[in-house]
């Protein structure tokens, strides 16, 4: 049976909401923002992170605390495939990630970009350190909750890790709401879920 034009651009939408979500994940821990985080994952959601398994809440503050120890981090997302239940109510996605953590080898702050005169790195010793590369794959299943998508279990597979010595500096990026992205009127609280 055909799908009509309505329920193509329902899945289109379903798809670009579930983005979003996923957008909001990665936001939330490069800038450790706990309360981003609640539009993310339902109140009840159950994580799986390797030999870590819980609530979305125990997650949360078991991995701020791993984050804590870099001075900086980014996460991405792609390769994004979609499931969406006939009913528009639940979905499955499988996204690969790509993240980067930093820390300097003496655990002293990392010299900035901006100290360089060309604000680019040149003319400046960079720091040693330590570049962590995870690849790994979130395997999500998500349900709607007052019209809007989230999700309810999460299970991470790791596919490999690498650390790698490394030189570097450090740009503007803030892990709080320092951060000049919280300029842009990007509201955390309009987008949380309710409890």
């Amino acid at each position: 049976m055909a799908s009509s034009s309505a329920e193509d651009l329902r899945r289109v939408l379903d798809r670009q909401e579930i983005s979003a979500v996923l957008a909001r994940y990665c936001r939330a821990l490069d800038r450790m923002d706990k309360e981003l985080m609640t539009a993310v994952f339902h109140p009840a959601a159950t994580v799986r992170y390797g030999g870590f398994e819980g609530t979305w809440l125990q997650l949360v503050e078991w991995i701020w605390e791993k984050h804590q120890a870099f001075e900086s981090h980014s996460h991405q997302m792609s390769n994004i495939i979609y499931d969406v239940a006939a009913d528009g109510e639940s979905a499955t996605t499988e996204s690969y990630v790509s993240a980067s953590f930093w820390q300097s080898a003496s655990g002293a702050p990392t010299v900035a970009l901006a100290a360089a005169p060309d604000g680019a790195g040149g003319a400046v010793a960079q720091t040693p350190g330590t570049q962590t590369e995870v690849r790994a794959r979130y395997l999500d299943r998500w349900s709607r909750s007052g019209g809007r998508w989230a999700i309810f279990h999460r299970v991470c597979v790791v596919d490999f890790k690498t650390e790698l010595a490394a030189v570097g500096l450090v740009g503007d990026g803030r892990r709080d709401e320092g951060d000049e992205s919280y300029q842009l009127g990007i509201s955390s609280a309009s987008t949380a879920l309710p409890g």
